[in-house]
């Protein structure tokens, strides 16, 4: 690994990035290994493509395989993308909002958010052993204000405006 930061494959390889597709929604690539690269290269038709006709790790040849797949992922929308790779297994992922994952069938099977007062959140974290545990509600701001103060000023919190 590369100690020099865009110099190792896990941030700067075009096989191990994110991706702005023509609709403003990223996606994601991590096809490391050869198969999954092969199989990337294969499912957007590129496998006898000249840009990538040299070896994987070819790092000369990163930057301009990066802005070719950049290229690509911009002429359609996520949905395209998800649509093309979902049934291979192209390491791919679809990066979504938080209100996207909320809605994600295995983010709600797993309840990894629930809602409090109308306000999604994230679930309490970890869950090891598998109980679901109740998200405390927030408070309103300033809730506990003088109370917080008279505690800094040791008793009055008046004295913290002096």
């Amino acid at each position: 690994m590369a100690d020099e930061r865009g110099k190792s494959m896990y941030d700067s390889a075009p096989f191990y990035d994110t991706y702005v597709c023509a609709d403003g929604h990223h996606i994601t690539i991590g096809s490391i290994e050869p198969q999954f690269y092969a199989l990337l290269l294969q499912t957007l038709g590129l496998t006898d493509d000249a840009d990538f006709a040299s070896p994987q790790f070819d790092q000369a040849a990163w930057p301009k395989r990066r802005a070719r797949l950049q290229a690509i992922f911009l002429t359609q929308p996520r949905a395209h993308w998800q649509a093309l790779f979902e049934p291979t297994d192209v390491c791919f992922g679809a990066v979504l909002s938080p209100l996207e994952a909320s809605q994600h069938p295995h983010m709600q099977a797993r309840g990894v958010y629930n809602e409090q007062g109308g306000v999604l959140q994230a679930a309490p974290a970890p869950r090891f052993d598998g109980k679901a545990y109740d998200t405390p509600e927030a408070c309103v701001a300033g809730a506990h204000t003088q109370q917080v103060l008279a505690e800094v000023a040791k008793g009055d919190a008046s004295a913290v405006w002096r």
